[in-house]
């Protein structure tokens, strides 16, 4: 975590340890804020083409105001008063799609709470990790995984979950198949750092130190 200028990206399958890392990595240092999560592309990336041509203003800014009613309205708000024309604004001249907002609300966000950068640990980014990082090379990545014993023992216990230990062995299956695929490749070009998360809990100082 020595960069500032270069967002942080957790690809993981829920209940894989993300919030605890987003937290241990914020507490660590100064420059990085990990925000509570805003799942910003879970809800928008595969809706954009709903909202219509984004370089008309009007469709953007209903497509902004969508973003920020995902990082108020939540169990967990972000301390923003934002408006989407001021945003409209300050967006100006910047490719108008779900990664280019989130990037720039993220590090907004970041930037008013004192920090230099952000990390994102947004459910199903092994859905958009290559597109971000096609859309921004100065981003970095870290693959966390879990023990399926414990994802699945974790997944049951949430309040109101389906008790079936198979459905939540396939979805383990299909999340790191497609984790891994991403987190690969991305590796192949020095972009992502693998993480146990059994080895973090372990030694989280040691983990952190040689992110």
């Amino acid at each position: 975590m020595n960069t500032a200028d270069r967002p942080v990206f957790i690809i993981a399958s829920e209940r894989s340890g993300t919030n605890l890392l987003r937290k241990r990595l914020t507490e660590s240092q100064s420059l990085y804020l990990g925000p509570s999560p805003a799942h910003l592309l879970k809800h928008l990336y595969y809706q954009q083409p709903y909202y219509g041509f984004l370089e008309q203003d009007k469709n953007f800014l209903e497509f902004i105001q969508q973003a920020i009613d995902l990082c108020v309205v939540h169990f967990s708000p972000w301390k923003i008063n934002w408006s989407a024309k001021d945003l409209l604004s300050e967006f100006d001249g910047q490719n108008r799609n779900a990664i280019h907002l989130m990037h720039f609300m993220m590090n907004k966000y970041a930037i008013e709470q004192g920090y230099r950068g952000y990390i994102c640990k947004d459910n199903f980014l092994y859905e958009f990790a290559l597109d971000i990082a096609s859309c921004l090379p100065e981003a970095k990545f870290i693959y966390l995984y879990r023990d399926p014993r414990d994802f699945v023992l974790s997944q049951i216990k949430r309040p109101g979950a389906i008790k079936s230990v198979i459905l939540f062995s396939k979805l383990w299956s299909y999340e790191q198949t497609k984790s891994i695929a991403v987190s690969d490749r991305l590796r192949q070009s020095n972009r992502c750092f693998f993480l146990s998360y059994e080895e973090f809990v372990q030694d989280e100082k040691s983990k952190i130190d040689a992110l």
